[in-house]
């Protein structure tokens, strides 16, 4: 948002002209708060206050721009919030549309009575003259109400008036869809099947990407078991090992005592032999007596 640096051309003035009725009511003297309302809201209540040509006027008025957009060409509701935005930076410009919100709506209504919640409800539903703007004098009395809660009011006011302002656009029928060419047509169907193509292709990996996965859970549950069979293995021939070195101990140990006895019975037998020898040489001698 930003003002202009140089002054557009000026414009002739209209033709002096019978005053409206609504120039016969007298502008109120009541404080106008705008500065309670955000910007949102405050954007929101222009609108009502104005028809799109004047908000593009007071935009003019102000020198406003919006870079890179023409006003002409901005929605309704975007040229009312550079306006709220200007206003709510500016004095000089929140004293303009203070103006411009006086000389449009004239007074709030029901100026110097207590609001109450019924007199809102019948004055929401007194459409008389521009209804719009009849929404704003709602919202106006409304701010300028010693009630803190019955401000809110405005905001209320102002909610219905935008909405009948988008009831229009949102009625219409949405614009029919250009009817494509033949050979685009078919382009478009030849997309859709590739598209489905690759969705199966992609399903097909996917399955394939989980068998790999279950394979590759098995292998390593296998590798696993036969790990731990050679582990088994490997502690068997341990104490094949041990209990052979055992055997052979024993074995050794059996053979010596054989040997040992062998010997041992040798020597008695020599010593019996000589015993024998001996008796049979004194029976020998007894005899030659």
């Amino acid at each position: 948002m930003g003002k202009k640096s140089k002054a557009g051309k000026a414009k002739a003035e209209p033709a002096a002209s019978e005053p409206s009725p609504e120039q016969e009511i007298p502008i109120s003297p009541a404080p106008l708060p705008l500065e309670r309302l955000d910007a949102r809201a405050l954007g929101e209540f222009l609108e009502l206050c104005f028809a799109d040509r004047r908000l593009l006027e007071l935009c003019g008025e102000l020198r406003l721009y919006s870079p890179g957009y023409r006003l002409e060409a901005m929605p309704p509701n975007q040229v009312a919030r550079l306006l709220a935005d200007e206003a709510r930076a500016a004095e000089d410009a929140a004293r303009m549309l203070d103006k411009a919100i006086r000389e449009a709506l004239r007074n709030p209504v029901l100026e110097g009575k207590p609001l109450t919640e019924e007199y809102y409800r019948d004055l929401i539903e007194l459409f008389t003259g521009d209804p719009l703007q009849h929404l704003a004098r709602v919202a106006w009395r409304a701010l300028i109400d010693d009630d803190e809660k019955h401000r809110a009011y405005a905001l209320s006011a102002i909610e219905i008036g935008i909405e009948a302002l988008d009831a229009p656009a949102k009625a219409k029928a949405p614009p029919r869809k250009p009817q494509l060419p033949a050979d685009v047509q078919e382009l478009r169907k030849e997309l859709e099947e590739a598209r489905k193509s690759g969705e199966r292709a992609e399903k097909e990996r996917e399955s394939l990407r989980e068998q790999l996965v279950a394979a590759r859970g098995d292998i390593a549950e296998r590798e696993k078991t036969v790990a731990d069979v050679r582990e088994e293995l490997s502690q068997v021939r341990s104490e094949l090992t041990r209990a052979s070195a055992e055997v052979g101990r024993l074995t050794a140990a059996g053979e010596g005592r054989a040997l040992s006895d062998a010997r041992r019975l040798a020597d008695e037998n020599r010593s019996l032999s000589e015993r024998l020898r001996a008796a049979a040489e004194e029976r020998d001698a007894l005899r030659g007596q």
